[in-house]
C-alpha cells in the first residue's frame, strides 16, 4: 500500500488552469503561507517558499514559472523570487513585474526522473 507521501509526490498529467481557477488558487496559496509564515517552524525566505510552491505544484501537474527580480532600493539592490503561473503571480502582489526587473526570462525549471534530492555535491 502507498503512503501518503508516495501518493503526493508521484508526479501527475500535466494540465492547464483556467484564469479565475488561478485567481482561487492564488488566494489560496497566499492564506496558507500567511499561516505558515505565523508559525515558529518556518524560516524561509521568498526563495524558498518559491521553489516549495513550484515543487509542490509541479508534482500536481500545474507548470509554474519560477521568476526572480532585482530592483533599486536607495542605492542597494534588492532581490526577490515568486511563481507564476498564467503570467499571474501566486505568492507576490500582482504588481510585482512593475516593481522588479527580471532576468531576460523565467527560469523554467523541469524535474525529470533523474533528478535526485539526496544526492551529495562534487
Amino acid at each position: 500500500m502507498k503512503t501518503f507521501l508516495e501518493s503526493f509526490l508521484k508526479k501527475r498529467e500535466q494540465f492547464q488552469l483556467s484564469t479565475e481557477e488561478t485567481l482561487l488558487l492564488r488566494e489560496h496559496t497566499k492564506t496558507f503561507f500567511k499561516k505558515v509564515r505565523r508559525s515558529k517552524y518556518w524560516l524561509g525566505n521568498c526563495l524558498s517558499t518559491s521553489v516549495a510552491l513550484w515543487y509542490t505544484l509541479e508534482r500536481q501537474g500545474l507548470a509554474t514559472n519560477l521568476h526572480i527580480g532585482i530592483k533599486d532600493e536607495d542605492g542597494a539592490i534588492k532581490a526577490h523570487a515568486w511563481l507564476e503561473l498564467n503570467k499571474i503571480p501566486l505568492n507576490a502582489s500582482l504588481l510585482v513585474r512593475e516593481k522588479y526587473t527580471t532576468f531576460n526570462d523565467s527560469l523554467n525549471l523541469k524535474i525529470n526522473s533523474k533528478f535526485d534530492f539526496n544526492s551529495k555535491p562534487h
